[in-house]
């Protein structure tokens, strides 16, 4: 499984990483794996937090890992940091 993981890795293009920076609102697969990286990489504090309704604040805050991601993770570091 890791091989196969590791050899994945190897495909990622620059393009990719862009394409994927492309997105407003992501599929929520990506979110979560995205969410998943970050903590994996130690980085969950950095994320800032946002309501979740804007039109609600009593709904209380989450992090947002996507602007998070947006920002320091998705670049051309990254496969060198997996």
């Amino acid at each position: 499984m890791l091989d196969n993981a590791a050899k994945a890795l190897e495909k990622i293009k620059q393009d990719d990483i862009t394409q994927i920076k492309s997105y407003t609102t992501p599929p929520s697969t990506l979110d979560l794996v995205m969410q998943s990286v970050v903590v994996a990489f130690g980085e969950e504090n950095q994320v800032k937090w946002k309501p979740k309704d804007a039109a609600d604040p009593s709904k209380g805050k989450e992090q947002d890992f996507w602007a998070y991601s947006k920002q320091a993770v998705l670049n051309n570091k990254l496969i060198g940091r997996i």
